[in-house]
């Protein structure tokens, strides 16, 4: 398998944690909101370092990658952007996990000559937060209360059960590491409160809809809505396989993955 290894760069003048190995056309995997790269990739990223050259990082509140002082989404877009500058990277093909997802179809969206392929895995769809959430977000010592309790809820070991299939992927490792990397997800759900998502969302790449079936965090159904708003978009499930598909099902999420993104 090909090799992972850590490194560190800045990236819009600030610091940021990168994993990278591997060789072959440029793949780009931007985690979800449980956790950082290495809690999301491991499991797969030097397996699919033998066909790619794979660059895991760790999106700016999360991790080793310092916040920024805009935690949207359209945000977190650009700073791929300038990750993507800053890698060398003038083409790859792009995934996205959960959170991930969402700030993988804006990149694509507003980039579409730099992605050659796009998978959304278990996201995708924008966060929409009701109008009496956003009021009570904006409320000062209130709103930053409320993400709390959100947060706390979210990365128990009950809030992030109906995300796997697996249950024994819940470890008291995996949950920490999770809970460590939780005020990065907080910070973004708060910001979506005050930030509408960029106009240009539609994707015009080649998009892979890679879901898994046994998912309660986001379930089929959305991926379905999702699949209908994208042109062209291919949905494939996962079977036995939850919100981190990757980690429930490996083998499986990378056989798919190098199928579609091999294509021509």
């Amino acid at each position: 398998m090909g090799k992972v290894i850590e490194r560190r760069l800045i990236v819009q003048d600030r610091p940021a944690r990168v994993w990278r190995g591997g060789s072959g056309p440029a793949l780009l995997i931007i985690h979800g909101g449980l956790g950082d790269a290495q809690l999301h990739w491991e499991t797969v990223w030097e397996t699919l370092a033998d066909s790619f050259t794979v660059a895991a990082p760790d999106l700016p509140g999360f991790g080793g990658t310092a916040p920024l002082p805009d935690a949207s989404f359209g945000a977190f877009a650009g700073w791929i952007a300038a990750l993507m500058e800053t890698l060398g990277f003038p083409r790859a093909a792009v995934i996205g996990n959960s959170l991930g997802g969402g700030v993988a179809r804006l990149y694509a969206a507003c980039h579409p000559l730099r992605v050659t392929r796009l998978v959304l895995v278990n996201g995708g769809t924008l966060p929409r937060v009701p109008g009496f959430a956003k009021t009570l977000m904006r409320l000062p010592g209130l709103g930053g209360w409320a993400v709390e309790i959100m947060r706390r809820r979210t990365f128990s070991r009950a809030g992030l059960t109906p995300a796997f299939a697996d249950k024994n992927q819940l470890t008291p490792d995996f949950l920490a590491r999770a809970q460590k990397a939780s005020t990065g997800f907080a910070r973004a759900m708060r910001q979506a409160a005050f930030t509408d998502p960029p106009v240009q969302r539609t994707p015009l790449s080649p998009t892979l809809i890679l879901w898994g079936e046994a998912d309660r965090f986001a379930p089929l159904a959305q991926a379905r809505t999702l699949a209908a708003a994208i042109p062209g978009a291919i949905l494939q499930t996962i079977p036995d396989a939850g919100h981190m598909p990757q980690r429930d099902q490996p083998a499986e999420f990378v056989a798919a993955v190098r199928q579609f993104c091999r294509q021509r």
